[in-house]
């Protein structure tokens, strides 16, 4: 039994912006690897009809994460605007955690920016 990474990709992606940087998945991924060689990284990001990720979901794939996909809806605010809405993906790796990988893996290791989790 190794170790489940879970990538919250949009959360890590904002916070970096906010602190003047950026993500650098290369190097996260060399990282993980380095400290735990008997891991499973999976990166959870979520798509929008008008932004193409396939060139950065297929970056991902090729150093080694496996991709949790989810598209964004578009929802109404209280103020009767229409906004995207993420889709709280923080909680969906939680639960995926504690479900779908409880029995395949002994760690778990959570990389994201938010500070939901603190």
């Amino acid at each position: 039994m190794g170790t489940l990474v879970a990538v919250d990709a949009q959360n890590l992606y904002y916070s970096a912006r906010r602190a003047g940087g950026e993500v650098d998945y290369k190097r996260l991924w060399t990282l993980i690897q380095s400290r735990e060689p008997d891991s499973m990284s999976v990166v959870y990001l979520v798509r929008t009809k008008h932004h193409d990720s396939l060139g950065f979901e297929s970056l991902l794939k090729g150093l080694g994460y496996r991709l949790s996909t989810r598209l964004a809806e578009r929802v109404m605010d209280e103020d009767g605007r229409s906004r995207l809405r993420f889709g709280n993906h923080d909680i969906r790796l939680s639960l995926d955690a504690c479900t779908k990988y409880i029995d395949q893996y002994e760690k778990f290791v959570l990389v994201s920016g938010d500070s939901d989790f603190s």
